[in-house]
């Protein structure tokens, strides 16, 4: 967990080195890589951390923000994993600890390195180019094109799908290897009252934790099993119509599946489909966009500097630029290159 957040936290913390650091002692010096830029287009401070003060480390103070953003740069596993008070107060010591990090290295003046300006000028344009594709797809889309996208790929939308109950058993967030064994238990013994005869919807109704399908006795449906996951999909397509799986697990709990009605040939409606189709059109926003700047952009390649650049790829040999027509032989015997020669 930590290694995953480091490298996000560091990355932030030279950000916030170079932001609050380099731009007030390094005023009237250019920027590595910048000759003839202007000195005053100086990279604009940190804004101040904001919530209310969960730490103070070494006379610095700690923003329950600035804690609770560093959480949400965790995958989902791990994040729930900090409702349990151990996790959670290791992962504030981590953050402590990088805290301290941060405030040493300030102390020791590396905000002034040109390295570290060079990094985070980097991770700024980075940040930013996601910034401009999150600003294309916010974007609305229009109704009409979807309706048109729906009408015209029609046969993207039509699957062949049966019909399926559900009985799940769902795994707590936090839970324990006591948990594990209690929830596999109760599933085993919901499908020896199913195997004896008991009335699936009735059953479900009672003990499914999967809330909508659970009000309507387990029935999901015509489905796609496609779009289960892979588990699912495997144990639908071996039934037949009255067959019933056995428990199996899946990540996030136990399932018995049962078929209902076989396969019958379904166009699913504009409205299921809707929000699909306009983050597909959002998508295509972008690529759009960049195409527009690429054939409007004036772009003048040294193509002979591009091929000799030696890129650090291990020894291996320089690529060569794609050849020009109207080269004559070469002038010299080393320009030519060997017979067989491995150029890429």
């Amino acid at each position: 967990m930590k290694s995953h957040r480091n490298s996000w936290i560091l990355a932030l913390c030279a950000l916030a080195l170079v932001l609050t650091g380099a731009c007030d002692k390094n005023k009237d010096k250019p920027a590595a890589g910048a000759e003839g830029a202007s000195s005053s287009a100086e990279m604009p401070d940190m804004p101040k951390p904001t919530g209310e003060v969960l730490a103070t480390v070494n006379g610095v103070d700690v923003y329950t923000d600035e804690f609770m953003q560093a959480a949400r740069r965790l995958p989902p596993t791990s994040r729930s994993g900090l409702m349990q008070p151990d996790k959670r107060k290791k992962f504030f010591e981590d953050f402590v600890e990088d805290k301290l990090l941060y405030i040493e290295a300030k102390s020791r003046g590396l905000q002034n390195d040109e390295d570290v300006a060079r990094r985070i000028n980097e991770y700024a344009e980075r940040v930013t180019i996601q910034a401009l594709r999150r600003d294309i797809q916010r974007q609305p889309v229009d109704d009409a094109k979807i309706e048109e996208y729906y009408n015209s790929h029609i046969e993207e939308f039509t699957q062949n799908r049966g019909r399926f109950s559900m009985i799940l058993k769902r795994r707590p967030p936090n839970r324990t290897p006591e948990d594990d064994k209690r929830i596999e238990s109760e599933i085993k013994a919901i499908y020896k009252k199913l195997q004896g005869g008991g009335d699936f919807a009735a059953i479900a109704k009672k003990e499914s934790q999967e809330p909508r399908s659970a009000q309507v006795g387990g029935d999901m449906g015509f489905v796609d099993l496609s779009r289960w996951s892979a588990r699912v999909q495997e144990e639908g397509e071996k039934l037949k119509v009255g067959e019933l799986s056995q428990p199996f697990e899946v990540g996030y709990g136990w399932i018995i599946l049962k078929r209902t009605e076989k396969e019958k040939t379904i166009t699913a409606p504009l409205s299921e489909v809707k929000p699909r189709i306009a983050q597909r059109m959002r998508v295509a926003a972008v690529d759009n966009f960049k195409e527009d700047l690429r054939g409007n952009a004036k772009i003048d390649v040294n193509d002979k500097l591009l091929y000799s650049l030696d890129l650090g790829m291990g020894g291996a040999k320089r690529s060569s630029a794609p050849a020009q027509a109207e080269e004559p032989a070469a002038e010299t015997q080393e320009a030519a290159p060997a017979e067989g020669g491995a150029e890429q």
